[in-house]
């Protein structure tokens, strides 16, 4: 019975069901690929993302206020627990991982959800601190929509950038080609795209806040 007391006789069934999202699925290469999440894995321990399956023993990634700046992980064999200072993997960086073969990569990663749980709080919007000098960036896909390779203007994707902020230059790395490419330089004036799953070095003078936006589009190939 409602408020204005209108009764329901019969029962009301509705059937429904709830399909839980694709893994997301990044092809690596032999060699080093410079890659990056999406969004945060369902289970961020480096143990979890590279698991025994991944013919992967080695991760590096970059951290601007860490001595040295470097933080890696790495295992002998892929039954073997990972060693080193990276034990993590997140969807607020990108990484360096050295493939032994071609492989299709899968991680578990929820969509970026609204409103709380229970009685926690919030998720907050992702926001990514650059320093001054060379960082390590991840596409972060805020549609959730978006599939390896989908691309997403540079120039929207680093938008927020632009108000007050020297950009000096975005590179990416193509690890078939082992060659450098730049997406966005400000002073040769090279826009581009950047696509997901990818990882790409971003040089600013000042230290600054991350943004991301921009929604992805179908890249047409399938991958």
């Amino acid at each position: 019975m409602d408020v204005a007391g209108n009764t329901l006789e019969d029962v009301l069934e509705i059937d429904f069901e709830v399909s839980d999202r694709e893994p997301f699925e990044k092809r690596l290469n032999p060699g080093w690929n410079l890659v990056s999440l999406p969004g945060e894995p369902a289970d961020s321990s480096i143990g979890s993302v590279f698991g025994p399956g991944v013919e992967v023993r080695t991760v590096y990634t970059y951290d601007p206020v860490v001595p040295g700046g470097w933080m890696v992980a790495v295992r002998e064999t892929l039954d073997s627990d990972w060693q080193g200072d990276l034990t993590e993997i997140t969807g607020s960086r990108g990484y360096w991982v050295l493939s032994d073969a071609i492989q299709d990569w899968e991680v578990s990663i929820p969509r970026l959800a609204g409103g709380a749980a229970g009685t926690g709080t919030p998720i907050q919007p992702p926001v990514i601190p650059l320093y001054a000098g060379w960082n390590l960036i991840p596409v972060t896909d805020i549609s959730g929509d978006g599939e390896s390779r989908d691309p997403i203007s540079a120039d929207v994707y680093l938008q927020n950038l632009d108000d007050g902020l020297d950009l000096a230059r975005v590179l990416g790395f193509n690890t078939i080609m082992n060659q450098w490419f730049t997406v966005l330089d400000k002073q040769m004036g090279s826009p581009g795209d950047l696509e997901i799953g990818s990882g790409y070095w971003v040089f600013v003078r000042e230290a600054a806040s991350l943004v991301p936006s921009g929604i992805a589009s179908d890249n047409g190939d399938g991958d």
